[in-house]
């Protein structure tokens, strides 16, 4: 089974150039639309393993915004994407943004990181912040 790796991109956001090489087989997807962030990352994540992949890392490519809009977004995402790595060995989420990001954007960030460690308890999984992450 081929890893797989499922980055999930903000409108206006850096590509996470450290993922590329990593070993990866890589699906990029843009912010739902018409469907719910856990129905989109549900079909990605059904068409990853229908062709035989395990999905090991999920990518979060923010962008800019610091509204409370854009906050509460991104956790929604960051969960469902933590939800769907919960039980692969090893699964790893990694949070990006530019390495430019404003001070508030890298503490929104710190603080949503954070938050999803502490919901880790015994599992495998990782959450990860990077910062230059510019495309």
């Amino acid at each position: 089974m081929r890893s797989f790796a499922l980055v999930v991109m903000e409108p206006e956001s850096g590509w996470p150039k450290p993922i590329i090489g990593a070993g990866f087989d890589v699906m990029a997807v843009g912010p739902p639309t018409s469907e719910s962030h856990e129905a989109l990352l549900q079909r990605a994540r059904d068409r990853i393993e229908g062709e035989g992949h395990r999905l090991e890392l999920a990518v979060l490519a923010c962008n800019s915004n610091v509204n409370r809009r854009a906050t509460r977004r991104r956790e929604v995402v960051a969960r469902a994407l933590l939800r769907g790595l919960l039980h692969a060995r090893p699964g790893h989420l990694i949070i990006s943004a530019s390495a430019q990001a404003v001070w508030e954007l890298r503490r929104q960030l710190l603080v949503l990181t954070a938050t999803l460690i502490e919901t880790l308890g015994g599992s495998s999984a990782t959450v990860s912040l990077w910062f230059g992450c510019d495309a």
